[in-house]
């Protein structure tokens, strides 16, 4: 059985304000920030989602852990700043960037053009394609595909029938997302009228109706389907 790894890269980037870069905040947050000679906040305030394994999560007493944690605290370690981390709703995280709560997005936020319209963004620091997670026992684990690898932005007609094969797989069924990312967007764009979608707030609520069985399958990044408890990643 050859298995279909989705043309939909995650390229996840830091998310910054405009006003970082002039080093300083916007107004109504209530007076100057210290800044460093390279115009930094001290502290440098990073927001994340807490709730994105294994990139960011949030443990049972609160506290945040994590490679995008770990790689916050190391760019303020070379920055020369204090860094002070908060947990943020994901579909918040945007407009409290915008509104000055916090000076940085550090989330494995991919970098959209709709995104791109609201702040700014760093180089990318992690690549990873997207899957579909299913349960190991669920029929939709044994389909072909007949190819490794659908690029949704170079469709041939090998590629298109992959699409075809995979809209037949799961006409009818009940898909899981996370709202606001490249994953739902492509559901919409692509499945919107084959799949039932159900939407979730986090990930962690997303798998647990993936283990009950709620919804039949969910996208995600490779990274984000192999901390989801019980999954398979499919195709």
């Amino acid at each position: 059985m050859k298995k279909l790894v989705l043309g939909l890269v995650a390229v996840l980037v830091v998310a910054v304000g405009a006003y970082l870069a002039v080093g300083r905040k916007p107004s109504g947050t209530g007076g100057a920030p210290t800044v460093t000679d390279r115009g930094v906040p001290d502290p440098l305030h990073v927001a994340t989602e807490g709730a994105y394994p294994p990139f960011n999560v949030a443990e049972p007493d609160g506290t945040l852990k994590g490679f995008d944690i770990d790689l916050a605290k190391d760019i303020c370690r070379r920055l020369g700043v204090k860094c002070e981390i908060a947990a943020q709703a994901w579909d918040g995280i945007i407009p409290g960037l915008q509104a000055g709560k916090y000076d940085v997005i550090l989330a494995g936020m991919s970098a959209t053009d709709e995104r791109r319209q609201a702040v700014d963004f760093t180089a990318p620091y992690v690549l990873t394609p997207a899957y579909f997670v299913t349960l190991k026992d669920s029929p939709l684990t044994k389909i072909d595909f007949g190819l490794q690898r659908l690029d949704i932005a170079n469709m041939d007609e090998a590629s298109t029938q992959a699409m075809d094969k995979l809209k037949a797989a799961l006409k009818g069924k009940t898909v899981g997302v996370q709202v606001a990312t490249i994953h739902a967007n492509f559901l919409d764009t692509y499945l919107g009228d084959t799949i039932t979608i159900r939407r979730y707030d986090t990930l962690q609520n997303l798998s647990l109706d993936l283990a009950t069985r709620r919804v039949d399958a969910a996208p995600g990044g490779h990274d984000r389907v192999a901390a989801l408890p019980g999954g398979h990643g499919w195709p």
